[in-house]
């Protein structure tokens, strides 16, 4: 975000005697709004984004600020020398606020060193599910916007693009709001509260709760409905999921189907709600699922508890920047998570939509050999049973003449193998290419490899992965390759 601003406006205006964080914002032409009583919003100097940077004068000796969507965050002296169009030195800034240097002043080579902070331990967060009152109202709208969602074949059409069936709607209870709604918050047990309102801009007191038009996301943990996010369909917006007041900040926890894997399986984590049951609907056999809501949550008591207990975590947060930067807090107090984004794409979901990604393939590609699934005898004896009818199908009956042979009778699956095996190319493995939203670095940092290829035994086009520092897996389908399957990871 460019600005016109000279920073002599702020080292020479002798009129601003006492300067905070707001009157900063001013000086760099950001038109700060007032968002409370002690909160001002304006767009951030550092990302550009429109009302996520929130400044609060009066707090400390010069005032703060945060932004919500780069995660910039410091006092007005870091402001100062920060700003991408101001750049002020640590001491013109201590002169501008009239702050006097303690220890000698800066030393040599950059600004003074800041004292060294002990790291503070992490103490997880208590949840609890809201009150009677309000889950009963939020499950007669989430029963009323569920009938809306199985009667609009769009809404269908569109979860059915990310790869969640009718069915997996029905688990879940998801719903369709066809249109903004207002609700008394006495009738929902939440007390009001003062805030902006939407229409005039003014501070005010609000009682009215808001139901926003879109996709409806319920999370119901043991029969108690514990929270509503509603994904606006709108563009543009800074925050497409709406919390319904009064719900849970709990994330939400899908455990698994399977009970050896509910106790002390794997669990995976990511951040949309849609990603978990995408997960659950594909994987939830083999994986617990959890979904924070935001790369900058922390699980809470409950979740911490599971995570603690479990023999492998699957860090699967947003493939961007404050997806890298959140990794190491999870393998600091988690030493059996691993970072695993999907190969392609931002999340599960785009990997499922614009990529036709296998989402099971790639978790269980991430999981250590002891949590991958074995088949079980009744599929492997179909898949023998399978596997004989092909070889008793494999013989053509044409027969071939060439020059200088007589008519005679090849297999098909020898003339397969043979045309396949001339395919071949032993060449290294090779990463596909990157798509553009990654770059060659974060290319890297991809524990994996992906890369296309035909099964040796029966032709079938495959999806090969397998770990960055392991070996090529074998390429052969599971049909051709009954003896361990899960050798590597092959996907048709």
């Amino acid at each position: 975000m460019e600005q016109d601003f000279d920073k002599t406006r702020i080292l020479r205006n002798p009129k601003i005697i006492a300067m905070t964080t707001l009157d900063i914002a001013i000086e760099l032409g950001l038109a700060p709004r007032k968002a409370g009583p002690h909160e001002h919003a304006s767009p951030c100097p550092f990302c550009g984004g429109n009302d996520r940077f929130r400044i609060w004068p009066e707090k400390g000796d010069y005032g703060a600020f945060w932004c919500r969507q780069c995660q910039a965050k410091g006092d007005a002296i870091k402001l100062l020398m920060e700003a991408p169009s101001l750049k002020l030195s640590f001491k013109e800034a201590c002169d501008r606020l009239g702050k006097a240097l303690t220890g000698g002043g800066r030393r040599r080579g950059g600004t003074p060193r800041a004292p060294a902070q002990r790291k503070a331990e992490f103490t997880p967060r208590q949840t609890s599910a809201p009150a009677d009152l309000w889950q009963a109202k939020a499950a007669a709208f989430v029963e009323t916007s569920h009938q809306v969602l199985l009667k609009t074949p769009d809404q269908l059409a569109w979860l059915a693009e990310r790869g969640i069936t009718v069915e997996t709607a029905r688990r879940f209870r998801l719903g369709w709001n066809a249109k903004k709604r207002y609700g008394k918050r006495a009738e929902w047990g939440v007390e009001p509260e003062t805030g902006i309102d939407e229409k005039t801009g003014e501070v005010k007191t609000l009682d009215l709760l808001v139901l926003h038009r879109g996709l409806v996301i319920p999370y119901i943990a043991d029969g108690r409905m514990m929270s509503i996010r509603i994904r606006r369909p709108e563009e543009g917006l800074d925050n497409r999921y709406h919390a319904v007041k009064g719900s849970s900040t709990a994330p939400m926890m899908i455990r698994s189907v399977n009970p050896a894997v509910r106790g002390a399986g794997a669990w995976i984590v990511v951040e949309s709600r849609l990603d978990a049951i995408l997960i659950a609907q594909d994987a939830g056999d083999i994986v617990n699922a959890a979904a924070i809501d935001s790369v900058s949550t922390k699980p809470d008591e409950e979740l911490t508890c599971e995570l603690k207990k479990s023999l492998h975590i699957l860090d699967a947060v947003d493939f961007d920047t404050a997806g890298g930067k959140a990794s190491p807090w999870w393998t600091e107090h988690f030493p059996q998570a691993e970072r695993w984004p999907v190969p392609r794409g931002k999340d599960p979901g785009d990997f499922k939509k614009d990529h036709g990604g296998d989402i099971r393939a790639w978790i269980v590609a991430g999981l250590p050999p002891g949590l991958r699934p074995v088949p079980s005898k009744e599929v492997e004896k179909e898949e023998n049973q399978t596997k004989h009818l092909e070889k008793e199908r494999a013989f053509d009956s044409t027969p071939r003449k060439e020059e200088g042979e007589s008519n005679c009778f090849i297999p098909k699956a020898v003339k397969q193998k043979v045309q396949f095996a001339n395919l071949r190319k032993p060449e290294e493995p090779i990463t596909l290419p990157a798509p553009a939203n990654r770059s060659e670095k974060d290319e890297n940092l991809t524990p994996y490899i992906v890369d296309d290829g035909a099964c040796e035994g029966c032709g079938a086009q495959l999806t090969l992965y397998w770990p960055r520092r392991g070996s090529r897996p074998p390429e052969r389908c599971f049909k051709c390759l009954p003896e361990n399957p899960w050798k590597g990871m092959v996907t048709i």
